[in-house]
């Protein structure tokens, strides 16, 4: 059996041994089966075709949430947009970390429908819930729908040789989009702010919706595909199941920024992942007109080769052979640790803590429902990367505390209550539930509390921008009180768990006044 790469899709002989002959049911009506290197599936409904296409619903919390969503939508919209029929309609299946708050929710669900709206997308059925177990950024997953004349789809059965092969915006635009937003620092320190604010921008042109209809309305189109996984030649090479393609390097075009991102983090641009771009075939000799079809409508393109018979992707005369494994997956792990590194004392830190806190006779009883979080934060952080927390929170066992390893970046939570009060010396905080008992608990053991009732206090500013709500219950709570205290209560609401936030200088001082408290409940 073929080996599975270490990460990403599985490969196209893994696809074609293992999954293609054992596809349930086989009806007349589906015409468009799964096929490596087609985005889509399709079946005939009378005189129309019904499109279709899954994915996972992909929300990686760094890139921000409403941006987040946004590409979420999108890579789902290009899958079906490369039919030549537009998508039309969404279903959605949220399977959300337990520790997800109702703010989180309303602003991912705000983004997805007002990009549904823009695209013409009716959302008809989901699935919305928290379960353990379930992590960022794979969050579910999603079909998104297509409904026209089947005369307008756009299937790659129609590619002959003598097709000229058109290629938009060029390579790795998801890779350069992703990885300038997750490792902006690195990003800086090799090539400027310059290069960064130009590699950002790159993100929003991270959808084929409008490349693909575009192309799908000139009517010359035999063939459209999303180049994913594998960048170009990975997209490219999975199009040459039938009939091969012989395309020149030096005319697809590259991005200034892309090139100079890919080279920072060392990725090869022509084989990284690159949502956005579309790679396409049209009838001999309509690929100067497609070409310019598409720069009036602001997207880059170009005409890089042409389909012969022979089977194959060949580049420069060199046959070409699928990449297998992308480099973006790789190079994005490498920077994550790299990331996450730099004070190894704070994660050493909190894990210990963490473990003392776990066999504390008291915690497991005061774990919230979404789980309990012990943050660290370096001296003057600014982000939650450069706060140490324990990656999936602590969570309720049987009988015992569930954890995993601390990282940063682990926690946008408690860590926004750090990262506001760090000038008044707070560098590590852990929540619990709240209940009566542990309240009275820690004012017995001479503790200082302050009430914040995000309930009835909070601003409707606050609530609805995104990452504000817990900096601003920690000042709020300095505010009232005259000062950092001890403990801050909030006695929760609809959709908000009731929570105590526990304040120290370091993991030892939290860890301390929690054992006083938990001794004074009777613990």
């Amino acid at each position: 059996m073929d080996e599975l790469p270490s990460l990403g899709k599985i490969p196209p002989e893994f696809f074609r041994k293992v999954i293609y002959p054992h596809l349930g049911a086989k009806d007349k009506s589906v015409i468009v089966p799964p096929t490596n290197g087609v985005d889509f599936g399709a079946f005939e409904c009378g005189n129309n075709a019904v499109v279709l296409s899954a994915d996972p619903f992909f929300i990686s919390p760094s890139l921000g949430w409403e941006r987040a969503a946004w590409f979420a939508v999108h890579i789902l919209a290009s899958d079906v947009a490369v039919s030549g029929i537009p998508p039309r309609y969404f279903a959605v299946d949220l399977n959300l970390p337990p520790e997800t708050t109702a703010d989180v929710l309303k602003r991912i669900w705000r983004t997805v429908d007002s990009e549904c709206k823009k695209l013409g997308v009716n959302v008809v059925t989901g699935h919305t819930a928290r379960y353990a177990g379930c992590n960022y950024p794979m969050v579910g997953g999603g079909v998104m729908f297509g409904v026209g004349s089947r005369k307008k789809l756009v299937d790659r059965s129609a590619m002959r040789p003598g097709d000229e092969v058109i290629v938009t915006k060029g390579p790795a635009i998801e890779t350069t989009g992703l990885m300038s937003v997750q490792f902006p620092e690195f990003l800086e320190a090799s090539c400027g702010k310059q290069l960064v604010k130009k590699a950002q921008s790159v993100f929003y042109q991270m959808s084929v919706v409008k490349d693909a209809a575009v192309v799908a309305k000139t009517g010359a189109a035999t063939a459209m595909h999303d180049a994913t996984e594998c960048g170009v030649w990975g997209g490219l090479s999975e199009l040459c199941l039938k009939y091969g393609m012989d395309v020149e390097k030096e005319e697809v075009i590259v991005q200034d920024a892309v090139a100079k991102t890919c080279e920072c983090f060392g990725i090869d641009p022509f084989i990284a992942i690159s949502e956005g771009t579309l790679l396409a075939t049209v009838r001999k000799g309509e690929g100067e007109a497609t070409v310019k079809a598409l720069k009036k409508a602001d997207i880059p393109a170009s005409v890089v080769g042409r389909v012969m018979k022979k089977r194959g992707l060949f580049v420069d005369g060199k046959r070409t052979l699928h990449p297998g494994t992308d480099p973006f997956w790789i190079a994005f792990e490498e920077y994550l640790k790299k990331q996450a590194g730099g004070n190894d004392a704070l994660l050493t830190e909190v894990e210990d803590v963490a473990a003392a806190l776990c066999a504390t006779a008291g915690f497991l009883e005061s774990i919230p429902e979404i789980g309990s979080n012990l943050v660290f934060a370096k001296p003057g952080a600014k982000s939650p990367k450069e706060v140490a927390a324990i990656e999936g929170r602590m969570r309720r066992g049987i009988n015992r505390v569930l954890r995993g390893a601390a990282a940063y970046g682990a926690s946008h939570h408690v860590a926004g209550v750090v990262i506001a009060l760090s000038k008044q010396g707070v560098r590590s905080a852990l929540d619990v539930a709240y209940s009566p008992q542990l309240l009275d608990a820690f004012v017995r053991s001479n503790m200082s509390v302050a009430e914040v009732s995000r309930s009835e206090e909070e601003p409707e500013s606050v609530a609805s921008a995104e990452g504000a709500s817990m900096p601003w219950l920690a000042l709020q709570a300095v505010k009232k009180h005259g000062g950092v205290s001890d403990v801050i209560y909030d006695k929760g609401a609809f959709g908000k768990e009731a929570t105590i936030f526990v304040l120290g200088a370091s993991p030892g001082e939290v860890l301390a006044k929690m054992r006083r408290a938990f001794r004074a409940a009777g613990y």
